[in-house]
């Protein structure tokens, strides 16, 4: 799953039943999951392609920014990445994936899973700059 992908011009869409075949049932999933059967069913039955906003309406990509404003936009994106903890985007990531694919209810071992960080030297320095109110990066 990207977290950053910076496409300029782009279309969206996935018209393979165009070219006579269908999704697979894992790909499905996931775009189900993603924007719901309306959504999946103009991309999917339709052969629909979205232009970028109408993309970001339909709940496909997150941002959409003017092309003059494109590198300070991807400088921005990145550089709030960088200031996360490693830890953490990973457990967020994997939760993210999790979440996704698995309509089932959260385990305690799960949830407990999580505080993996705790222990970490990077939650430690994490804590003592926002304590400090200093700007940190952790990578």
């Amino acid at each position: 799953m990207p977290i950053v992908a910076a496409i300029q011009g782009a279309r969206f869409g996935a018209p393979v039943g165009r070219m006579g075949f269908p999704l697979a049932l894992g790909e499905t999933e996931g775009l189900f999951r993603l924007v719901g059967p309306s959504v999946s069913a103009e991309l999917l039955i339709e052969g629909r392609l979205f232009d970028a906003r109408t993309a970001r309406e339909k709940g496909l990509v997150t941002r959409v920014v003017e092309a003059e404003d494109f590198e300070a936009a991807i400088a921005e994106t990145v550089e709030n990445i960088c200031a996360s903890g490693i830890l953490a985007a990973r457990s967020h990531k994997r939760q993210i994936r999790r979440l996704m694919r698995d309509a089932a209810p959260v385990t305690s071992a799960e949830r407990m899973e999580v505080y993996g960080f705790a222990e970490s030297d990077e939650y430690r320095r994490g804590v003592e700059a926002f304590l400090a109110k200093a700007t940190r990066r952790a990578r």
